[in-house]
């Protein structure tokens, strides 16, 4: 279950990054379900610590990519 919700969430991340300069609408749709998604895991994968640190490497990867720089930043760390 979980290793595939973030899966789903690197497949939103990525495609919401490809579309970015394309159509940014549907990007931030994208974006926003990869966040939703990471955040979810995050919550559970305590447990997991190749899948949280994959989780949050991809959560921050995705706020920066929002524009939510300083959030991206403390999920870096």
């Amino acid at each position: 279950g979980l290793w595939a919700l973030e899966t789903e969430a690197d497949l939103d991340l990525e495609s919401g990054v490809q579309k970015l300069f394309r159509d940014r609408d549907e990007a931030m749709r994208d974006l926003d379900r990869a966040i939703e998604h990471y955040r979810a895991v995050e919550k559970q994968a305590a447990p997991y610590p190749e899948l949280l640190a994959r989780c949050r490497y991809g959560l921050a990867q995705a706020l920066e990519a929002q524009g939510e720089r300083s959030e991206a930043r403390s999920k870096y760390e």
